[in-house]
């Protein structure tokens, strides 16, 4: 298995970021660049300047975070947005 790349969707690895980080730190603490491990690079490299947009909506709130890779970092989660938007229900 080893030998082949196999591209998968990023949703396994980030439950059980999302798993990992609750159990070690608590669930208020976001998997904001967390190393993904166990990968060779993300299927689409995604730079600055292609993240800035999805970073913040100004009129909804609403965000996305981004798997990248970062030199001498490795594969990270990056960010801790939330798709909840100007909404404060979380609180």
């Amino acid at each position: 298995m080893n030998k082949k790349n196999i591209n998968l969707p990023p949703s396994a690895a980030m439950a059980g970021i999302h798993a990992a980080t609750d159990n070690n730190r608590g669930v208020w603490k976001a998997p904001a660049n967390i190393s993904v491990s166990g990968i060779k690079k993300p299927a689409v490299d995604i730079s600055h300047a292609q993240q800035e947009p999805i970073n913040v909506d100004p009129a909804s709130g609403k965000s996305i975070n981004a798997i990248r890779v970062f030199t001498g970092k490795g594969t990270l989660v990056w960010g801790a947005r939330t798709l909840a938007g100007n909404d404060q229900e979380w609180r």
